[in-house]
């Protein structure tokens, strides 16, 4: 991995980079839970629609769709990206279930405080295991990992940057998550498919 090939992934890792400097901002900025009751403001039926059945890309149909296209064109790719997906499961599942359970979702939260909060008709009511986002990790590692094992062109790594940042938002919009659950999800799926590549191109000569 050196700076040109950097250069050739750049329309989708500069607009990362953009959203974790200006996510981080907005963190830093303004409380958790001042940015999730400001989001919650803007609802609508077709928002509810889109982003109720958009969030399931990031909850492994995503990762499905990816790995047949990855199978049909070069299955040691497909293998080294299934690994990779698999770790990252994995290393938010334990960060989840052991060191931030105590971490409450959105709606359980504001019950909690006894402030009434927007949710969407028809989608389950979670509370337990807020931080990080598994649906964003598991987004951003199928996006950015794809993109860096095979030859996608400029326009579409675009599109796959504003898949993966709608389906992060959808959880925050669906108040699943909060704002930096997302955020953190977002780094962890972007590291990991990183570390993919790097153990990938030691193992394939033509990568």
């Amino acid at each position: 991995m050196n700076l040109e090939f950097l250069k050739q992934k750049r329309h989708f890792l500069v607009p990362f980079l953009l959203f974790v400097a200006i996510l981080g901002t907005i963190q830093i900025m303004y409380g958790r839970d001042d940015i999730h009751l400001y989001i919650n403001q803007f609802h609508n039926p077709f928002l509810d629609f889109f982003f109720k059945n958009l969030t399931y890309l990031g909850g492994g149909i995503g990762f499905a769709l990816a790995l047949i296209y990855l199978l049909s064109k070069h299955r040691k790719k497909a293998l080294f990206y299934a690994g990779g997906y698999l770790i990252s499961v994995i290393i938010v599942q334990l960060l989840k279930k052991l060191l931030f359970s105590d971490i409450t979702r959105p709606s359980g939260y504001f019950r909690w405080k006894n402030i009434d909060i927007y949710r969407v008709p028809g989608i389950e009511d979670k509370t337990q295991y807020s931080f990080p986002s598994g649906h964003t990790a598991d987004i951003f590692f199928v996006t950015c990992c794809f993109i860096l094992l095979n030859n996608v062109n400029d326009g579409m790594q675009r599109v796959l940057f504003y898949i993966a940042l709608l389906v992060g938002f959808s959880r925050v919009y669906l108040s699943h998550h909060f704002l930096i659950d997302i955020y953190t999800g977002a780094i962890i799926g972007v590291g990991f498919s990183f570390f993919t590549y790097w153990i990938a191109q030691k193992n394939i000569r033509d990568l």
